[in-house]
């Protein structure tokens, strides 16, 4: 894990990564032509999924070299002051200066309960928007988290660790699939972030 750590590989998709969000945020901000407008917003979600991809990747082998009896609940406390502080600064910016990429309206509408679950991260569970466009994929990020710590500690326990992780991920990736391709449950779309985070088992 050490030797992946410092793979030029791993540089070159945090690179991609960083790049498709930039750039799909400058044209974004920079006009958004309607003939490259689609492409630019899929190229940068594209890119968060990279990110989602070498988020797992790097966080299971910073789990491999973890040397604690407490392991779960030092990842909970490391990811959660990670994430919360600066998503927080944000959104108190937001609020006190209404400097946002959403509509006024939108942010009015939102309410209370809205911002609490911008506050806590679970606005995509409770369907009540994004204080900041940004933050859309810190719920997904974060729920991922709640799961890492259980999904490492199964592995280490199989004999055959990596057969296993591409069975979880193909399954997982077979329910995105279904989910986008068949009338589910509007809930079941949520399958479709999974297996980028998987990826990187």
């Amino acid at each position: 894990m050490r030797l992946l750590s410092d793979s030029p590989n791993l540089d070159i998709l945090r690179s991609y990564a960083v790049l498709a969000v930039a750039a799909s945020h400058f044209y974004a901000f920079s006009g958004n032509a309607p003939r490259f407008q689609v492409f630019m917003h899929n190229f940068g979600v594209c890119g968060v999924c990279f990110f989602f991809v070498h988020t797992c990747l790097v966080l299971f082998g910073s789990m491999e070299r973890t040397r604690t009896s407490m392991l779960t609940r030092d990842f909970y406390i490391r990811r959660g002051f990670r994430i919360y502080p600066l998503c927080w600064l944000s959104i108190v910016l937001v609020l006190s200066t209404g400097l946002t990429d959403i509509p006024h309206e939108d942010l009015v509408r939102m309410g209370w309960r809205g911002i609490a679950a911008n506050f806590a991260l679970v606005q995509n569970i409770t369907r009540s928007g994004d204080v900041l466009g940004p933050l859309w994929s810190l719920p997904w990020e974060v729920q991922m988290y709640l799961v890492l710590p259980a999904l490492f500690l199964f592995l280490k326990r199989r004999s055959k660790p990596v057969l296993v992780a591409v069975a979880i991920w193909f399954g997982i990736t077979i329910l995105a699939i279904v989910s986008e391709m068949w009338r589910v449950p509007a809930f079941l779309h949520a399958a479709i972030y999974p297996p980028m985070f998987l990826g990187g088992m």
